[in-house]
């Protein structure tokens, strides 16, 4: 069986970018007209595509965010129809394709309003490695670890090599980094207080680690 089709006599039709793409861009003579749909409603429309993180099926459409944007804005425009975007977050491109907004509610007017609960101002954790940095100078000897033989081996480097904090602490996960973070995060948190604490964690093996830590405290 190939892959379903909307109905020609279904008034409404939801669908992804990534089903459309396949529809109007790779269908040999069964694409959609022009005047398929009379309106096109885009949730989350400032979507793209995330580089962080590893490729869906449907994603592999795509080789990177330009890619995705321009994919986006040909399927869009393929159709003659009203097209709506509706975001919280709109991004440049998001404006590029649908302009400006049209209507806008803040983020302070959804407070006032009663829809959003306020929150305190920011607190930043910064770790002695976040603000020296990792940085290992030429000709420097380094321990590289040898992952098909479990060990480490003396090497000299040619070149400078500055690491990426950021990328950095998201391949390498150690308890005791993650230990006194929670420990200053504890101390941010007022026990007496009604309500839950969510902490976002890299992946699942980051978030086992975080709670496997939390249970020994405790």
């Amino acid at each position: 069986m190939g892959e379903p089709k909307p109905e020609a006599d279904t008034k409404l039709h939801i669908t992804t970018v990534q089903g459309l793409v396949r529809r109007v861009l790779y269908s040999d003579d069964d694409a959609p007209p022009v005047d398929a749909y009379d309106c096109i409603v885009v949730d989350e429309c400032h979507r793209g595509y995330t580089l962080d993180r590893e490729m869906s099926d449907g994603e592999l459409l795509f080789r990177d965010e330009v890619d995705f944007i321009s994919k986006y804005r040909r399927v869009l425009e393929h159709f003659d129809a009203v097209k709506v975007g509706l975001t919280a977050t709109p991004a440049l491109h998001t404006t590029e394709i649908f302009g400006k907004p049209v209507y806008t509610y803040s983020y302070r007017e959804a407070v006032v309003d009663g829809f959003l609960v306020d929150h305190e101002p920011p607190t930043r954790i910064v770790t002695a490695l976040a603000e020296d940095g990792i940085t290992f100078l030429a000709q420097e000897e380094v321990e590289l670890y040898q992952p098909t033989t479990g060990q480490l081996k003396l090497s000299l480097l040619p070149d400078e090599v500055h690491l990426d904090i950021d990328k950095f602490q998201r391949k390498v996960l150690t308890e005791n980094y993650n230990r006194v973070v929670c420990e200053q995060v504890a101390q941010q948190v007022d026990p007496s207080l009604p309500g839950k604490t969510l902490v976002f964690c890299v992946n699942d093996e980051h978030a086992e680690m975080v709670c496997d830590s939390s249970k020994r405290r405790s």
